[in-house]
């Protein structure tokens, strides 16, 4: 049963209250600084530059006040998708810095063999990987629900020239962000339920695939039926209270980009800088 209790305590798509700099910050600065560090991470093909990266998120989440436990439960839930990565990297792929690691055999078996410089590639690949998984924590701990909705609403504004509604896809993605933990609890629920009902979720573990394969569907159909539940009662009450789109909506706060804002954009850029020159 501690594997289902795990489920509520994620903290991916969470707002963690504080006062840091970084939760003071623009939720537009944010969002435009996670955006020129994800294409970073992306294109980074140097070794030295993903470390950089990494000692960048790394500072964030420092400034951020953002606890080690935080992290790690952030990264929980992606942990068997990341090893599973890694696993089929080890088998096909090939290494990143044969200089640096070193072509030195270090399994060889049939045809197959293992050198240092696969290994260090599956190294790099992993924190690239993980990377990502933390910008995205950082933005949603740091960032309540309706800022990040406003944010993106406003740097979404200019589509409406072209007759996209940016304001309902503002708020569709702050309402998939808000359903994560949601989701997480209901998940939980059904689980225990079935757990309860000797369908078995408790006596295997979460790498234990191909025994739990069986059993997801009788988890997706309540889960599926629960989130439709949820739709159905928030559209309800989305239409009670007239709401009508973007049209003629105003704001109680108004955002303006302080200096902290451009210091954040600044950054983020001179990092993307670095790893598209490191491609180079």
């Amino acid at each position: 049963m501690a594997s289902l209790d795990s489920l509520r305590h994620l903290t991916l798509g969470q707002y963690a209250p504080g006062h840091s700099r970084v939760h003071l910050l623009d939720p537009r600065a944010k969002l435009v600084a996670l955006a020129l560090l994800t294409v970073a991470v992306v294109v980074s093909s140097w070794w030295g530059a993903t470390l950089a990266l990494v000692a960048l998120i790394g500072a964030a989440y420092a400034v951020a006040g953002l606890s080690r436990r935080h992290v790690a439960s952030s990264l929980r839930p992606v942990w068997p998708v990341l090893g599973m990565l890694a696993f089929f990297q080890l088998l096909f792929g090939s290494g990143v810095d044969e200089a640096l690691a070193g072509n030195v055999l270090l399994v060889s078996w049939g045809g197959y063999a293992l050198s240092a410089g696969r290994l260090f590639g599956v190294a790099v690949s992993l924190a690239r990987l993980v990377s990502l998984v933390l910008l995205v924590n950082l933005l949603t701990s740091t960032t309540t629900p309706s800022a990040l909705a406003t944010g993106l609403e406003m740097l979404l504004r200019p589509l409406n020239a072209v007759g996209l509604p940016g304001h309902e896809l503002a708020l569709m993605g702050s309402i998939a962000l808000r359903f994560m933990p949601i989701l997480g609890e209901e998940l939980e629920a059904v689980m225990r339920a079935q757990t309860a009902r000797g369908a078995g979720w408790a006596d295997t573990g979460r790498w234990r695939l191909a025994q739990n394969a069986r059993r997801v569907a009788a988890v997706i159909v309540p889960l599926f039926a629960d989130a439709f539940r949820r739709v159905e009662e928030m559209t309800t009450a989305m239409l009670a209270r007239c709401y009508q789109g973007g049209r003629g909506r105003t704001h109680l706060v108004h955002l303006r980009l302080s200096r902290a804002d451009y210091v954040a954009i600044g950054a983020s850029l001179a990092a993307l800088a670095g790893a598209v020159a490191s491609r180079v």
